[in-house]
């Protein structure tokens, strides 16, 4: 049965350094957001854009990764997935698909990640989302950490 990897954390807490560990480790396809709003519509979309772009990208890998699933092929899903609704959502699609759910969590002291974030971004601008110190807050604010409340098989991971 095909398996959705789920990585959930805070920008510059590790999570595409360890969809990429894990997919030298199995046999999956990696779907990252970032890299698409890269590619599509650059480091620095207007927040407006952003938004609609960021849906329209999801929806399309959703399908996309839908396909992979059912063909008994694994998927890393290398997104923040920072709200718990935004959890269960994915679960029961899987679900609806019958394909496995396993959760990681990427953690990383916050202040590290700000700091990997504000470097990523100094040292090669084109090839990253601009994300600055106050963005950071505002998406602390926004987390929701993985509670074991949620049911679903979790591992932590450092980053």
């Amino acid at each position: 049965m095909a398996r959705l990897h789920v990585l959930c954390g805070f920008p510059g807490s590790g999570k595409s350094t360890f969809a990429k560990r894990l997919l030298a480790e199995i046999r999956a396809v990696r779907f990252a957001n970032d890299d698409w709003m890269i590619e599509l519509f650059g480091p620095n979309p207007p927040e407006a854009e952003f938004r609609i772009a960021v849906r329209k990208i999801e929806t399309l890998q959703w399908r996309l990764a839908e396909d992979i699933l059912r063909l008994g092929i694994d998927v890393i899903w290398d997104y923040g997935v920072w709200s718990r609704q935004d959890r269960a959502d994915l679960f029961h699609k899987c679900s609806a698909i019958g394909a496995e759910f396993l959760l990681y969590e990427v953690q990383c002291d916050f202040e590290e990640a700000v700091s990997r974030v504000l470097a990523r971004a100094a040292n090669n601008p084109s090839a990253e989302l601009f994300i600055n110190r106050e963005a950071m807050l505002f998406f602390k604010s926004k987390y929701e950490a993985p509670a074991i409340d949620e049911g679903y098989e979790m591992r932590v991971v450092k980053g």
